[in-house]
């Protein structure tokens, strides 16, 4: 697992990407060869193997404008589209029809770029004929990654020292989700107890007396102490060889740490109140060019899905209100920054007074008998949240942020769960990092699995991060319908 700009990366997804980033710069050059028609660089060197990359380059120079657009439109749509998923393929013939689609959408969206840089433009047989070169080419390079990559991918090899429930939670997200990127050597504890103990298969085989013995012998990369600091505080001579194992090149950290950077989620239930104070992040508030940045995205990115869906929105309020008693809009109190309360505009799911001598209660999801049959489309395709965007616009919300949550929920969940309360350390958003990587939840539970996503978002909150946050909500509108 890598970190890219603070955003979580697995090495096989980076490998993914820097191929297929090649096969698009190739494939331009490729189908204007091919189909002879266009503009040519001027003194390209003889056609030989070793001049390729040469004559490759060349042409990337000569249609720079045409390049860029459809890596861009074709790399966003394949991360979308989740072509980036590390996973094996079922059925080889479908999987190469999926491709193709994808790449067919590519020719319909690229040419919108036409109508504001013109001199750009690509003729209609050589963008078909590129999106084809790919397809082929990105289709025969993901037959070979699944099938080999497990094999040849090596493994970070780490040591973890602790035995308790700190160190159980990390290898069983470890033994869940990365056993092919993650290697245990073992576990150290120094409870004579836990000597040979096992932990979701991974073996107990010593105490931090043999911490320089075990890393030496099994040439460990990474030691993560899974150990409360406050409970189990290190002596000296530990310490002692703690620095000197880094000294070495061996990366030292605690266990939230490690968790964070390999899962995109904060162990809320296992962190201490001293590693929130002295670890990197919490860029929540911001001041200056990076506020007013984030506040003109914000602004600019609603008007434009407000305008360019106008004729939507008329026709939904319309089925609205012949369907259903009620108004077409539903206003609910939520907790903004700072726990500040603000009215949040839906188009009204369900039947008028659906809380009418109930009080707030967690919507029971597709089982629901309060949500009308359009409330039902709505929800599925979430067209109920877009009037978030007069909330964006007005301030009370950003694009990305954790959920917005009602004031009779978030007292109680504050009471349960660690922590709670520094999710309103920054504006609720219409999206966020919690939503696009967790299913809706109605639980406490859920809650909590929320909450270690949002406080990754909070940490590491980042205009980068927002942007991939704004491409998986595209992928969760298209290809995971809501409740």
């Amino acid at each position: 697992m890598l970190n890219f700009l603070r955003v979580p990366i697995r090495r096989q997804q980076v490998a993914l990407l820097v191929v297929d980033a090649l096969i698009m710069l190739t494939s331009l050059p490729l189908a204007i060869a091919i189909r002879g028609v266009g503009p040519l660089p001027t003194d390209l060197p003889p056609l030989t193997i070793a001049n390729i990359p040469w004559i490759v380059i060349d042409f990337v120079r000569f249609y720079t404008g045409a390049t860029t657009i459809s890596m861009v439109v074709f790399l966003s749509l394949f991360f979308i589209f989740d072509l980036y998923t590390v996973r094996r393929v079922v059925s080889s013939a479908r999987y190469f029809l999926y491709i193709l689609f994808v790449c067919g959408l590519a020719c319909f969206l690229i040419p919108v770029f036409y109508y504001f840089m013109a001199y750009w433009k690509l003729s209609r047989g050589q963008l078909g004929l590129q999106a084809i070169i790919i397809a082929l080419a990105v289709f025969t390079w993901r037959m070979i990654f699944f099938r080999f990559h497990h094999r040849i991918a090596r493994r970070r090899r780490v040591l973890v020292v602790g035995a308790g429930r700190i160190a159980r939670a990390l290898l069983e997200e470890i033994h869940a989700s990365f056993q092919h990127e993650i290697e245990i050597v073992g576990v150290l504890d120094d409870d004579p107890a836990k000597a040979g103990f096992e932990l979701n298969g991974y073996r107990v085989i010593g105490g931090t007396s043999d911490l320089r013995r075990v890393a030496r012998e099994t040439e460990v990369e990474t030691l993560v102490f899974a150990i409360s600091r406050q409970n189990n505080p290190i002596d000296a001579s530990l310490m002692g060889e703690i620095l000197e194992l880094k000294t070495l090149g061996i990366e030292v950290v605690q266990m939230p740490t490690y968790f964070k950077k390999i899962t995109g989620r904060v162990p809320v239930e296992f962190v201490e109140s001293s590693w929130l104070v002295f670890n990197q992040g919490f860029v929540a508030v911001e001041s200056g060019p990076a506020a007013r940045a984030r506040r003109l995205f914000d602004i600019l990115v609603s008007l434009g899905c407000l305008v360019a869906l106008s004729p939507l929105l008329l026709l939904v309020a319309l089925a609205i209100k012949l369907t259903s008693r009620g108004p077409v809009f539903y206003r609910q109190d939520r907790l903004g920054l700072s726990r500040r309360t603000y009215a949040m505009i839906k188009f009204r799911s369900m039947v008028q007074d659906a809380e009418k001598g109930k009080g707030p209660v967690w919507s029971a999801g597709k089982q629901d008998s309060r949500v009308t049959a359009v409330g039902r489309f709505l929800r599925r395709t979430r067209l109920d949240e877009v009037p978030n965007f007069f909330n964006v616009l007005k301030g009370d919300m950003s694009l990305v942020g954790p959920r917005p949550e009602r004031a009779h929920f978030a007292d109680a969940l504050q009471r349960e769960i660690p922590y709670y309360a520094l999710r309103f350390a920054v504006k609720p958003g219409l999206t966020g990092w919690a939503q696009v990587n967790y299913s809706y939840g109605a639980s406490v539970e859920d809650a909590r699995r929320k909450l270690q996503y949002e406080m990754f978002y909070i940490q590491e909150r980042s205009l980068f991060l927002d942007l991939v946050i704004l491409l998986k909500t595209a992928q969760t509108v298209l290809l995971r319908p809501g409740s």
